[in-house]
């Protein structure tokens, strides 16, 4: 009869360890991925949401419908003495369906730089806040950030993959995203928790820096190139004037873990 009671205890005690809490499907602002695409969108009503248009602006009506978007954001990485009036970074949050159901089981977080446009068709009203670029580029002081607050948030990464084999993400129109192998040597730090994978890829280091309260600025690839290895002396040039190095395409991705799915009893696509 001990027996009995012993081995009760020892399985509840382990069914409640399997068991999967809303805190453990709870990621960035407060958004518990496993739910449908109508509680996401409930959760990220009180962000705000916006116009974009990827890259420049344009008065061409046929590049700007393929390169117009409207999406939710977090202000998160918004940080006030890094960007000026006209640029703002911003982490736009894009949730992808499994496929054949309406479950939300990945959300990616795309780390951007965002400033006002006035270049768009004649015939396009902007919404009263206007209308802004987006852009992957961002400096290297927001990525460090990010990945300290994801270190403080899950402790140190369980995985750091690193090469060229490390793969990006580019935003493209529609939120096609577009998958390829990084052109430069980049790292994706990775987490997992009880019910989620984190995946927080840093960018490609770019031809751009950035200078605090100003611009960024586009630069030639064989400046870079010297400037991140071999020359000093254009190494402290860049530096004096106070130039930040950037990164293109990181990203955050919180992925369900394959197990939880049925642990939740998940909508199973509709074949």
């Amino acid at each position: 009869m001990k027996n009995l009671i012993f081995l009760t205890f020892f399985a509840s005690i382990l069914a409640s360890c399997s068991e999967i809490s809303e805190d453990d499907l709870k990621i960035i602002e407060g958004i518990h991925l496993g739910k449908n695409l109508e509680t996401f969108k409930n959760e990220t009503a009180r962000l705000p949401n916006k116009q974009f248009v990827i890259g420049e602006g344009t008065s061409d009506p046929n590049e700007f419908r393929d390169r117009f978007i409207e999406c939710t954001f977090s202000e998160i990485f918004d940080n006030p003495g890094y960007g000026t009036d006209k640029i703002r970074h911003l982490a736009l949050i894009v949730p992808s369906k499994t496929l054949g159901s309406n479950n939300v089981e990945v959300v990616t977080v795309y780390i951007c730089n965002s400033r006002l446009t006035s270049e768009y068709p004649e015939n396009f009203l902007p919404r009263s806040d206007g209308l802004s670029t987006i852009d992957q580029t961002v400096h290297d002081l927001i990525i460090s950030e990010a990945l300290e607050m994801l270190k403080v948030k899950y402790g140190p990464p369980e995985q750091i993959l690193s090469g060229y084999g490390v793969y990006s993400e580019t935003l493209a129109p529609k939120f096609q995203i577009t998958q390829k192998p990084a052109n430069q040597e980049a790292r994706m730090f990775v987490w997992e928790t009880k019910a989620i994978r984190i995946s927080f890829f840093e960018g490609e280091r770019t031809f751009s820096t950035y200078k605090p309260k100003m611009s960024y600025y586009h630069v030639t690839e064989e400046y870079m190139n010297d400037t991140v290895t071999s020359s000093n002396v254009t190494k402290g040039l860049v530096e004096m004037m106070g130039h930040l190095y950037t990164r293109k395409g990181a990203y955050i991705k919180y992925s369900l873990k394959p197990d939880v799915r049925d642990k939740l009893k998940l909508d199973k696509p509709n074949l």
